[in-house]
């Protein structure tokens, strides 16, 4: 990883941020891990070229914080490897968040292979893993490795409840479908995330009721309570709900391709 000075403002740390992005490719390629860039990042690299982001977060409580997260799905067999330089990252000159608790809980990203796996606990769905496919999308006029607009809409669908701050961005995403060039995939392709989503409703509603009321509370609260409380109680969320997956014994773990983790 390249050392990158910590910037004082908020255009420096955009443009640090463009730079741990390039290292993370870099690394990534280097060591032939596929890879998409999903979450806020893609979504405004597709939407206005990054313009949305906020690289001056209210009640941030560590440099990581006031920047946007990098959302990264990769194998699940990668996760070890990408776990360890996502630790590094955060602890570098220029401390930047590469969350992969999709690709460890939600995800089981196949490349290469016909399908993937939409995966909670015991529910697990397949899915084509051509949704996943990698497109390039530009961030303040960098090409960047992102999710297809129309898999990113229904990725924000199978949350099963959205949050304030994210509803423009859905409405700019849709938008964005019909802008971009042809998928190789259609709608039909991402009806499984449609049906992974009233599974999880059906099988986990208690999951859904807290998901619901979490949000609730983060859209009732000043932004930087709201940041505060993401720090202090959702990290610590995902982490108890990866070790809870695990031990469970979640279809796949232990695979070649699965681990042997955040929302949008």
């Amino acid at each position: 990883m390249n050392q990158t000075t910590t910037a004082p403002g908020s255009a420096d740390r955009q443009q640090a941020f463009l730079a741990a992005l390039a290292d993370l490719d870099q690394w990534l390629t280097g060591r032939r891990i596929p890879y998409v860039i999903f979450g806020s990042v893609a979504a405004s690299a597709w939407t206005d070229q990054g313009a949305s982001l906020d690289f001056d977060r209210p009640g941030a409580r560590d440099p990581a914080d006031r920047i946007p997260d990098i959302d990264l799905l990769v194998p699940r067999a990668s996760l070890p490897a990408v776990q360890s330089y996502a630790r590094a990252a955060r602890s570098g000159a220029f401390p930047v968040s590469i969350d992969t608790f999709w690709s460890a809980c939600w995800i089981d990203f196949r490349a290469g292979q016909e399908h993937s796996y939409l995966t909670h606990r015991r529910v697990r769905l397949p899915v084509r893993t051509v949704v996943f496919t990698p497109c390039t999308a530009s961030l303040f006029g960098h090409g960047i490795t992102v999710l297809d607009p129309l898999t990113l809409l229904h990725l924000y669908g199978t949350v099963g409840v959205t949050r304030r701050k994210d509803r423009l961005r859905i409405t700019a995403l849709t938008a964005a479908t019909k802008a971009a060039a042809p998928a190789r995939f259609t709608g039909t392709d991402c009806d499984a995330f449609t049906r992974f989503r009233h599974a999880r409703r059906r099988r986990y509603p208690l999951f859904f009721a807290a998901k619901h009321a979490w949000v609730m509370l983060l859209d009732a609260l000043p932004p930087a309570i709201a940041h505060a409380l993401i720090h202090h109680v959702q990290q610590r969320a995902n982490h108890a709900f990866h070790l809870i997956t695990s031990r469970a014994g979640q279809p796949g773990h232990g695979s070649a391709n699965s681990l042997a983790h955040s929302p949008m």
